[in-house]
């Protein structure tokens, strides 16, 4: 995703490398988007749409890692095209567009998704686990109108041989990306264990090194399968303040999807991002397990509106829900553990 607000100076590099990337016919389309489009009242948004649930790994922490995997119900490339045109015509004026997964690079269609949102004048992003990310499918992406991409990269320690081994695979595709100018960024999961420990500086000095463009640091959220995870899991103040002492340069980052106490504000509570699943189930966010609504069946700017109006969904911004004592025992806690999720809301 798109950092913004203090993050600005390195959006503006980020996007000032993709312009000199993007065909003129996409710079056009996203300059008449933002010309021609009033805001209606609106702050800017943007959508997280997910092309599978299905991945290579298990990593605990992953927030739709407990969803269904269900090959045969994902979005058609028909659909997905659809749902692109519904979002780039929506009167929230969503400008950026992010592909995520499970693993979005299994899908055989994402190049022309890609090119098929950049011909909407969208800005495309995608998250990846990089293990398919060679320089073949770096220059395909390029080709078809990526805006940025975000590497899921382990933080753990130099002896660790199984993240060890998932960091040498990776590798060929983020240097491809440095070498082809294409804004890579690593995602690196934020936990407890590795806070203190060194291990986030040494990935952080390691990427700088490489020449990428920054690491979005993403403290691990009672999600996914950690749903039912007791909160003293979270960072504590002093932990935050530590992880927040790393991005003084900007070039590392917290997500701008995680709300804490420092002071960032969660996009979500601020109504400017949403998640489609790849079944078509509207979400808050990939984190929140519970969708309001169906774009199978219902159309998506009043999905929206009836999410965003939900008891179920309002926040001060500053608190993550999925964080909230009361709202854990009295939302999260009645949830069947049989139950598939997200759970549909009435």
């Amino acid at each position: 995703m798109i950092a913004f607000g203090k993050h600005a100076n390195r959006c503006r590099f980020s996007y000032q490398r993709s312009f000199r990337r993007s065909s003129l016919r996409q710079v056009r389309r996203f300059l008449e988007n933002l010309i021609t489009r009033p805001p209606s009242g609106h702050p800017r948004k943007f959508v997280s749409v997910g092309l599978t649930h299905r991945c290579q790994r298990k990593c605990t922490w992953c927030a739709t890692g407990a969803y269904r995997k269900d090959a045969a119900n994902e979005f058609t490339t028909d659909e997905v095209e659809h749902l692109l045109r519904d979002i780039a015509a929506s009167r929230y004026v969503f400008d950026n567009i992010s592909f995520l997964g499970g693993e979005c690079l299994l899908r055989p269609d994402v190049y022309r998704l890609v090119r098929y949102a950049a011909g909407l004048g969208l800005f495309v992003h995608l998250s990846t686990n990089g293990l398919k990310l060679d320089d073949r499918c770096v220059r395909r992406l390029i080709q078809s109108g990526l805006n940025s991409i975000f590497v899921s990269f382990p933080a753990g320690p130099p002896h660790d041989q199984k993240q060890h081994r998932h960091r040498q695979i990776v590798l060929e595709g983020v240097q491809s990306c440095v070498k082809r100018q294409l804004p890579c960024f690593f995602s690196v999961c934020v936990c407890r264990e590795n806070v203190f420990n060194g291990d986030l500086e040494r990935t952080i000095k390691f990427a700088r090194q490489l020449g990428i463009a920054g690491v979005r640091l993403m403290p691990v959220r009672l999600s996914g399968r950690w749903l039912r995870e007791s909160s003293d899991n979270v960072l504590d103040r002093q932990e935050e303040w530590k992880v927040r002492s790393l991005c003084g340069s900007g070039f590392a980052f917290i997500s701008d999807d995680c709300s804490n106490r420092l002071g960032a504000k969660c996009l979500t509570a601020d109504h400017r991002i949403a998640y489609i699943s790849p079944y078509g189930q509207v979400q808050p966010c990939h984190f929140f397990p519970f969708s309001f609504g169906n774009v199978r069946s219902g159309r998506f700017d009043s999905i929206l509106e009836r999410m965003w109006s939900h008891d179920l969904t309002q926040s001060d911004g500053y608190t993550c829900l999925l964080h909230d004592r009361e709202f854990r025992s009295r939302h999260i806690a009645p949830i069947d553990p049989a139950a598939q999720l997200p759970v549909m809301c009435t």
